[in-house]
């Protein structure tokens, strides 16, 4: 695979930005409303850059040929007979996506059953405390 285009912090930074669907080290996908946006800022004779400063993003991060390859692509796909779509999500990364899934719902399922043992031991312990009291108490003469 081809070298990362984005650090780890610069991914974190890009999906905050709701006009993304998804980023990757190596490709970053943008949402139906953000394509919308765009053919109207096209529309409105705005540039590239521009566009995509109001929109939020770091023009420096992108760089300007993915910025205006970008716009090219979804000037392409609004004329194309379909018009604009919503990005799809490829196979392996649908995968990629269902075992984080997976894995997080696993992580919480341990995180309550680790509560339950941790209540459950403090139950035990006041049984053994309220036993021993009952124990401990002089017996009467």
């Amino acid at each position: 695979m081809s070298k990362p285009c984005f650090t780890n912090e610069e991914v974190s930074i890009l999906k905050k930005n709701t006009y993304t669907y998804s980023v990757t080290p190596y490709k970053i996908s943008y949402t139906l409303d953000f394509k919308i946006f765009v053919m109207r800022q096209v529309k409105a004779g705005m540039t590239s850059v521009k566009i995509f400063k109001k929109a939020g993003y770091d023009p420096e991060m992108l760089g300007v040929s993915r910025i205006y390859s970008s716009v090219k692509a979804i000037k392409k796909e609004a004329a194309s007979p379909k018009g604009l779509q919503h990005p799809r999500v490829n196979k392996k990364e649908k995968k990629r996506m269902d075992a984080a899934m997976a894995k997080s719902q696993t992580n919480k399922a341990i995180e309550e059953l680790n509560d339950r043992i941790e209540y459950m031991q403090q139950e035990i312990d006041l049984l053994k405390k309220t036993s021993l009291m009952f124990l401990e108490t002089p017996e009467e003469e």
